[in-house]
């Protein structure tokens, strides 16, 4: 709230020290209060104040509301919104599962891949950032334990769908059309039952190709 009230425009490398100090903030009040079993009504004022709200994807919840949102776009520079988006949604996955649908997922993974382009170095969560694609990355491509790829041996039609809709989007990254694209073919030539680089990709692949 004291940026907006200054009201003065930050540089990029201004901008990226004020959301290093804003994310450390935020994320140490999650951790606390996911911790712990009871939230006094004063404490909860405290971090609705901060933007925090129990809330049911994670113990609490970050969202900045539509006027301090807007109040920092005037102030900030662009590169913030993709970190404070990926700070209102984390975490994406949860012992290995999706914690929102496969759909949502995609998109998720598509903003976090446009965004991850042209990510500043200045920001302290951009390892963060790279950590939370890459699980998302891993559990779109080769499904989770409650979300299989295969049905009977084939690949499900909702796996090919979006396979080839994100490696056929035009703004995909270099990421995308490595990994994914040669997958998608290989499953196409044998009637979507194997792929060895679908069988060879693990994290180490997808951090390698972000890097």
């Amino acid at each position: 709230q004291e940026v907006i009230d200054n009201g003065q425009k930050l540089n990029e490398e201004e901008t990226a020290e004020f959301f290093n100090v804003y994310s450390r903030k935020i994320t140490e009040l999650r951790v606390y209060f996911s911790e712990r079993e009871d939230i006094t009504k004063e404490q909860l004022a405290a971090l609705n104040k901060e933007n925090l709200y129990p809330g049911s994807v994670v113990n609490i919840q970050y969202k900045l509301n539509e006027e301090q949102l807007g109040d920092l776009k005037n102030i900030l520079e662009p590169t913030f919104l993709g970190y404070n988006h990926m700070l209102e949604k984390a975490p994406f996955t949860y012992a290995g599962e999706l914690i929102y649908s496969l759909n949502d997922s995609v998109a998720l993974l598509m903003y976090l891949d446009e965004f991850l382009v042209n990510s500043s170095d200045l920001y302290g969560d951009k390892d963060l950032l790279k950590m939370y694609y890459t699980e998302l990355f891993y559990a779109i491509v080769k499904g989770t334990s409650d979300h299989s790829v295969f049905n009977n041996g084939v690949v499900e039609k909702e796996y090919k769908d979006i396979w080839s809709t994100i490696v056929n989007e035009s703004y995909s990254s270099n990421t995308i059309n490595f990994l994914v694209k040669p997958i998608v073919n290989e499953f196409e030539t044998s009637g979507w039952t194997k792929s060895e680089s679908w069988d060879n990709l693990d994290h180490s692949d997808i951090m390698d190709a972000i890097d």
